[in-house]
């Protein structure tokens, strides 16, 4: 049986000879994994808080997207996306360039996208890194932790053993800088 929250419904894939009560059960026994995701796919309301590179921003639903302070008004998911690069980008791309360096990289692009399921890739013969934007809701372990990945695959194709060596002489911490990572919710407007 598969199971995916989408689009604020629960979908359960099971194959035909799985009775209803099984598939209640499954359902049942991934209760709280469901309220998790149901929570983090839920759409940003007036008064949430919204964490951009530390600093806590509340929420308010708008026709226009601008900050006010500490108020950020939100009309749509692009304008939410172009004000969270403008407030970070320079920012991502110093850490970007601090690692760079220290791991002896030159040459390399950077890009940002944003993204649902990736918080970054790679294109070693393009020379290419591409962040996802929404970094900039991670604490700086994380930034630093999806970075480093990265550049490592341009040494290390793949997510081998040998992979996650390379990372750990950068970042011997990366583990748990993923795990902060894993819980940040994507916004949706």
């Amino acid at each position: 049986m598969y199971l995916r929250v989408k689009d604020g419904e629960v979908v359960v894939t099971a194959p035909a000879f799985v009775s209803d009560q099984e598939i209640e059960a499954f359902v049942h026994s991934r209760s709280d994994w469901i309220a998790l995701q149901l929570e983090k796919n839920r759409p940003l309301q007036t008064g949430d808080e919204l964490n951009i590179l530390q600093e806590t921003y509340t929420v308010i639903r708008d026709d226009k997207t601008y900050v006010d302070g500490h108020r950020l008004h939100l009309s749509d998911q692009k304008a939410l996306q172009a004000l969270i690069l403008e407030k970070s980008e320079a920012y991502l791309r110093k850490r970007f360039a601090d690692w760079q360096d220290r791991m002896g990289y030159a040459d390399l692009t950077l890009k940002f996208g944003f993204y649902t399921s990736k918080w970054g890739s790679c294109q070693p013969a393009k020379r290419l890194i591409r962040l996802n934007g929404y970094l900039a809701l991670c604490d700086p372990e994380g930034i630093d932790a999806v970075i480093v990945h990265e550049l490592c695959h341009l040494k290390v194709l793949g997510h081998s053993q040998r992979f996650y060596q390379e990372i750990s002489k950068w970042l011997p911490d990366y583990k748990q800088a993923m795990a902060s990572v894993k819980r940040i919710r994507i916004p949706r407007v």
